[in-house]
């Protein structure tokens, strides 16, 4: 074996053993990936690329023997069985999104910087050989930006790392495209694309101004017409610098918003109580909550999408003028049989009309944020039992006292009564309000249930006695309510805070079990 030979098939034994790590690296993603978040289970067998491995293994042993003809052949064998292997991997690829890769490694936290940089170096093998698309670009644009960038904290914000160090890396990657046809203008021209889109999507102060002209999307198809060209260092560092500065902008913007944002969906929610919907609005409503439901969960999981988050914001901006509409031009509930019942047997009580609003009058009159007059005396009344227990006592203790024990109430509750009583300043008091209207909503759950269940007559089967019409307001209410839980605990998970999430989460299923059992007893086939 001459000296040549001997350093070509060496060179050849080299490449192969990078393919085969890069390829085994990403078939061990996969696996994972199955796992965790796809159905069904990974086909691919291990046994395949333990056959090639052992193929490598047997050249190494023999690269410097003098039987050219069995290493090269060995080699061969080897490429051919790697290929197909990359093959059915690139294939099985395909079926993941960009959007499941980010939650996978969002989900997946041992993990560690070469791990992601084989991962890059798998797709950039097969470059040259496949169809090369929006999707491939975009999941290699999150990887590469996944290696740069380091958190200063749970939530951020994210700086890029050393650039000395990801300059190594990006050199590396460039010397696996291989390219050398562009030139200095063309080099320059490409950098001032990137930092055009910078300069523009800095620029911007509100969800609107960054959505609606679509700078994201454009800013993503520029990448992928880079071609080779996103992949030379000095481009792909301004690239890495431009998405780590809009992640952080981006994060910026929706903290800035995201009470506005959530008041939007509430109103939606609150607008649906109170108006005569067809079943076409009805569809278009129910769609939505999915919506809010998806966005929540993505935002917990920090996933959440600007596309996704747009449509949300358009889907209010078509609804909530429809609901005000019909609020204004229609009655906002349409008596029923029982409720015409109801006033007649109050006219007849004693003989005249009253003077005063029915219930549902003023229900509608006024609509605060919660429909806090449903709720105004069994707050006021829970407050004064809260008042009469000694500030001293500790919360578990307290609601175990005779006060309190009627309206079986948590610890964390009775800690949201004193927060807002004494003063304190390290709270969301807006959420200790909440917590306190939440129990005073239970309270009148479990009074109503309690008549509902004592009532002996005919109305208890034609559901005319009165407590039904107060029962069924109070269901929906108690339904806005657990939706309103339902975000304050995707908030508490998203910022870190795991007792709050915890003490929220068992208020919620609480409050289900009383809405639950009111609402059975309320909707119940007669």
């Amino acid at each position: 074996m001459s000296v040549e030979e001997l350093n070509s098939l060496h060179q050849r034994y080299i490449d192969l053993s990078a393919k085969f790590k890069s390829a085994w690296t990403f078939h061990q993603f996969l696996q994972g990936l199955h796992k965790l978040l796809m159905d069904g289970e990974f086909s691919q067998s291990s046994a395949d690329f333990q056959a090639v491995y052992g193929l490598l293994k047997e050249v190494s042993q023999n690269l410097n023997a003098s039987e050219t003809d069995r290493v090269r052949s060995e080699l061969e064998m080897a490429e051919r069985r790697l290929m197909e292997l990359t093959r059915l991997l690139l294939e099985e690829d395909s079926k993941v999104s960009p959007s499941l890769l980010r939650l996978f490694f969002q989900r997946v936290k041992n993990y560690n910087d070469s791990i992601i940089v084989q991962l890059v170096k798998f797709y950039l093998y097969g470059y040259r050989s496949m169809n090369w698309s929006q999707d491939h670009n975009d999941k290699i644009d999150f990887l590469i930006t996944k290696v740069a960038e380091e958190a200063q904290g749970p939530q951020g914000p994210w700086i890029l790392r050393s650039k000395s160090q990801m300059r190594q890396i990006f050199e590396s990657l460039w010397e696996m495209v291989g390219s050398s046809d562009f030139g200095p203008d063309d080099l320059k021209a490409a950098q001032h694309q990137v930092d055009e889109f910078r300069r523009r999507m800095m620029g911007v102060e509100t969800f609107d101004s960054l959505i609606e002209p679509r700078l994201i999307h454009q800013y993503r198809e520029c990448k992928v017409g880079l071609g080779e060209l996103f992949f030379h260092p000095d481009v792909l560092m301004s690239i890495v610098e431009t998405n780590i500065d809009l992640r952080n902008h981006i994060q910026h913007l929706y903290r800035r918003e995201e009470q506005r944002i959530v008041a939007d969906y509430q109103r939606i929610f609150e607008l649906e109580r109170e108006v005569t919907v067809d079943s076409a609005l009805d569809t278009e409503l129910s769609t939505f909550r999915q919506e809010v439901e998806s966005f929540e969960k993505n935002l917990q999981n920090e996933t959440l999408s600007l596309e996704e988050l747009a449509r949300l914001r358009q889907h209010v901006r078509d609804l909530i003028p429809r609901l005000n509409g019909l609020r204004e031009g229609e009655a906002l509930f349409v008596p029923d049989d029982s409720l015409s019942r109801l006033e007649a047997a109050e006219t007849e009580e004693d003989g005249t009309e009253t003077l005063e609003a029915s219930p549902i009058d003023e229900v509608l009159s006024r609509r605060p944020g919660w429909d806090e007059e449903l709720l105004f005396e069994y707050r006021r009344e829970l407050v004064n039992a809260l008042d009469g227990v000694d500030e001293d006592i500790d919360p578990k203790s307290a609601v175990l006292s005779p006060e309190l024990f009627p309206y079986r109430l948590e610890p964390r509750e009775v800690m949201a009564y004193r927060n807002l009583t004494q003063g304190a300043t390290d709270c969301n008091r807006t959420l200790e309000d909440f917590l306190v209207w939440g129990a005073a909503l239970r309270s009148r759950s479990m009074e109503e249930s309690e008549e509902i269940r004592g009532i002996l007559d005919d109305t208890a089967i034609t559901k005319e006695a009165p407590v039904f019409l107060r029962a069924r307001l109070t269901t929906r209410l108690s339904d806005l309510f657990v939706s309103r839980f339902d975000h304050e605990i995707s908030q508490a998970i998203t910022h870190g805070d795991l007792p709050l999430a915890q003490d929220l989460q068992l208020l919620r299923m609480r409050l289900l079990r009383e809405y639950t059992g009111l609402w059975l007893q309320v909707h119940r086939n007669k």
